[in-house]
Order: structure tokens, then sequence, then C-alpha cells
């Protein structure tokens, strides 16, 4: 005969307001979450918007010789998408002017980092009208085939001693731009600040200072005109909103460069008074044709689509 045990059985205990602690640990990451899907579209759209106006940027200053002026008009003009509506010029000053009072930064920030000024050194002609009219470093961009079989004669594969490139790759506009964008969420700008260093870069400051989120571009594009020794960062300084036509004047003349010889070169020489140029201020080889047409030079000269075929 087998007898049956009984043991006892513990009371039920009522749990009291553990489904509401439940709901809340699961609720709140789902809740973050939803919270941030509007502001991951709204950056996605931003990114996209910026990585368009960096293009017209770049096709700005490779047709324009790389001019500051020129890029930094062309960029913010392809910003008006992002602020549709009436007057769109008003709304984008009126937010560069929060984002700088909120970080005490430029709200955008765009660096030429090649042709850099070892690029110059190496490859900088001289003869161009451009260079003497402005009294700047220039890079040759048209022959450059023949431009690199010269250079091959004074350094080994045609590599420039200084800039380590060759001058195909001189003539190769190469931009970086930090944008700074306002998230939504408050939160989300709270976390950035702690996130950033006031005394790091351009964007961890802007992430300590004011919240914002850096958004980080680069671009490479083939230069289409002869690039010209500027600056190497944007934006210019502004007179009524926009970039200063006296900007350009106040960024000071970089220091003599050496021609693709490598010997030292003096102040570039004034503009000749007459429409001929010297033959001995091209590279063995290369035709003046690009530079003589009969008529008085245009600094503006040396624009692919401007000068093939004179």
């Amino acid at each position: 005969m087998y007898s049956l045990t009984m043991y006892p059985v513990a009371p039920f205990r009522r749990q009291y307001g553990a489904a509401l602690v439940e709901f809340t640990i699961v609720s709140l990451p789902l809740l973050l979450c939803g919270l941030a899907l509007p502001e991951l579209a709204q950056w996605q759209l931003v990114r996209q918007v910026v990585h368009l106006a960096l293009v017209e940027a770049g096709r700005a200053g490779a047709t324009e010789h790389a001019q500051l002026a020129a890029m930094q008009v062309a960029f913010e003009q392809a910003l008006r998408p992002l602020h549709a509506g009436l007057n769109p010029a008003g709304r984008i000053q009126a937010t560069f002017k929060r984002i700088e009072r909120l970080t005490g930064l430029p709200p955008w920030q765009i660096e030429v980092l090649q042709p850099g000024q070892d690029a110059f050194r190496d490859f900088a002609d001289p003869g161009l009208p451009i260079a003497q009219t402005l009294g700047r470093p220039a890079i040759r961009n048209n022959f450059q085939t023949e431009q690199h079989a010269r250079y091959r004669t004074l350094w080994p594969g045609g590599v420039g001693p200084r800039s380590g490139k060759t001058v195909f790759e001189a003539n190769v506009l190469h931009l970086k731009l930090v944008y700074l964008h306002e998230p939504m969420l408050p939160w989300l700008r709270a976390l950035l600040k702690k996130l950033g260093k006031t005394t790091g870069s351009y964007g961890q400051r802007a992430m300590a200072q004011g919240g914002m989120l850096p958004l980080t571009l680069e671009l490479e594009m083939d230069m289409q005109s002869h690039a010209v020794n500027w600056s190497s960062r944007l934006p210019l300084p502004r007179a009524g909103g926009v970039p200063s036509s006296d900007a350009l004047s106040t960024i000071l003349p970089s220091a003599p460069l050496p021609p693709a010889n490598g010997s030292l070169m003096g102040t570039p020489p004034a503009p000749a008074a007459s429409t001929q140029v010297e033959q001995k201020n091209f590279l063995p080889g290369l035709s003046p044709r690009d530079d003589i047409t009969g008529r008085q030079p245009d600094p503006a000269c040396g624009v692919a689509i401007c000068c093939e075929g004179v």
C-alpha cells in the first residue's frame, strides 16, 4: 500500500503593481525608439540635401579656379530645399544665426584639402595669365599628359617631392564639409553636449557648446579650370547676408612658392601690357594657344569648356 503524503502549500500572494513595472521597463526603450524615428528621418533628409549642396560647391570650385566665394554661394543656394517656403534665403540666414548664437561657431565649415600648399609648391605655373593677374600661384589644368611627361624627367614617376602627388592628382579638388545639424529632441541635444569637448575639434566644440550633431562629408572632383591658391577654409566674411565681395582681399597672399623646377620663385610678375605671352613661360612641348587668343587675356581663361579648341 502506498500512502499519499500531503505537503503544505504556501498561500497565494497578490502582486500588486508588478505588471506596471514590467510595462514601464519594456515601454521606455520602445518609446525612445519611436521618438527617434522622426529624428532619424530628418537627419537623413538633411544629410542628403547637404551632400547635394557640397556637390554644387564642388562644381563651382572646379569651374571657377577653386574660388572660395563661388563655392560658398553655390553651397548656400543649394541648401534652400531645407528651408522651403516664403523667403528661403531669409530662413537660411535665420537658421545660421541661431546656430551661431547657440554654439559661438560658424554653422558649417568647408575645408579645401586638395590641392594643398605642397601641391602648389610642386606644380604652380607662373606663366598662367590668371596667376599673373591675381598675383597668386596657380596649377595648369590643361595639357596634363604633357605636363606629366615633363615632370617624369624631373622626378621619379612624376611625383612631386613635397606633395607626393602627380600633376593629375594635383588637379583634383578635395573638399571636407562639417555641417551642424540641430536635433529636434531636447534629450538628444543634452546627450550630445555630454559627448562633446570644448577644447576639441570644430565638430566636438559644436556638440559641447550647442548640442549640435556634426555631419561630416568629403568630396573629390576633377578640376575643370586652373586651380588658384586662395585659402583653405570657408565660410568667408559676410556683408548683407551674402559672402562679401571684398572677402577675398582679406586673405593674405601665400608665401612665395617654388615652380616645378624646384628653384625658389619670387613674387609672381605683374601682368604684361601686351596680349602676347612669351613662350619661355610655358612647359616644354606645350602650346600657348590657351593663353594667346588674339584678345585681352581673361583671368577666367583656363576653364576647359571655354578654352578648348581656341
